[in-house]
């Protein structure tokens, strides 16, 4: 990986081994044929994967890799954490995990970007059902994923631009009182209005943190169910060109992508905008992101 290096080496980047991770988790795979007759069967393959990695030594001299950096948000290596650990803008709590409020009523933002998500998923599993009949053969792909956090940026800057879903659900609210405690430990009783012009653009909730918003605010679950891929395809008889110079033929039909079943709020989060190879796992900014899994 490229990382940065002392500037009196001469060099201000220099590829470098990046350490070491650990995986360790399960990978189960199984094939079954229910049904199998003369003209027909109907096949079922299926594979569940959990894993576990951790990164466990970086190059001496380097605290962090980073593998994507935002003002709000960066996608890291870091000694024992996981891979692209999400670090980034978060509330200030106390040491009950309270919000801190301060004086004008809004919650405190933390002084130094902290680990704000994980972006690997606690398991991933794929089930394909293929039914053949004759020539005819119809298969079917579902991808399932639990758990992962994902930083959804682009949410954040539809937001701070006033066009997104939290400025058009919490535009009236007023006299909200955050839920936590004051710099001296009380509970607070502070009220604010998430919207109110004569208090100028820092009274504004989606407004106080940036053009990306605080992205704790923009950690969301990435779990889903989808339909990966679905295939029909003929394979014509081989009579058919027994005086032609051809073998055989098989036409196929074939759509990915065809249905999503996810509470993230984004875009889908699977493929890249520009399918930029680079776009670590958990970051969507404008675009949605690929996803990155170090082998087990």
């Amino acid at each position: 990986m490229e990382a940065e290096v002392s500037a009196p080496s001469g060099f201000i980047v220099a590829p470098v081994n990046a350490g070491e991770i650990v995986n360790e988790g399960i990978e189960l795979m199984i094939g079954v044929n229910p049904v199998r007759t003369a003209n027909f069967r109907w096949d079922i393959d299926a594979n569940f994967t959990q894993f576990e990695n951790t990164v466990t030594e970086l190059p001496e001299g380097i605290d962090q890799l980073s593998l994507a950096t935002f003002s709000a948000l960066s996608s890291l290596i870091v000694e024992g954490e996981p891979y692209g650990v999400l670090v980034g803008t978060a509330y200030q709590r106390n040491g009950q995990g309270q919000l801190i409020i301060g004086a004008d009523g809004w919650p405190l933002i933390n002084t130094e970007q902290i680990k704000v998500g994980d972006p690997n998923p606690d398991w991933i599993a794929g089930i394909r059902n293929s039914f053949t009949y004759k020539g005819l053969r119809l298969s079917g792909l579902i991808d399932i994923r639990q758990g992962g956090d994902i930083w959804n940026g682009t949410g954040g800057v539809m937001d701070g631009l006033g066009v997104g879903g939290e400025s058009s659900r919490d535009r009236e609210v007023t006299g909200y009182v955050y839920e936590g405690v004051t710099e001296s430990g009380e509970v607070n009783t502070t009220p604010v209005d998430f919207a109110n012009p004569a208090n100028g653009t820092s009274g504004i909730k989606w407004k106080r943190n940036g053009f990306l918003g605080l992205a704790e605010d923009n950690i969301e679950d990435g779990s889903w169910v989808r339909l990966r891929e679905h295939t029909l395809s003929w394979t014509m008889p081989k009579l058919w060109f027994d005086s032609f110079f051809l073998q055989g033929a098989t036409l196929t039909f074939s759509g990915r992508n065809l249905w999503l079943d996810t509470d993230y709020s984004g875009v889908a989060p699977r493929p890249t905008c520009a399918e930029i190879p680079t776009t670590p796992a958990g970051i969507i900014l404008t675009c949605r992101t690929q996803r990155v899994t170090p082998s087990p």
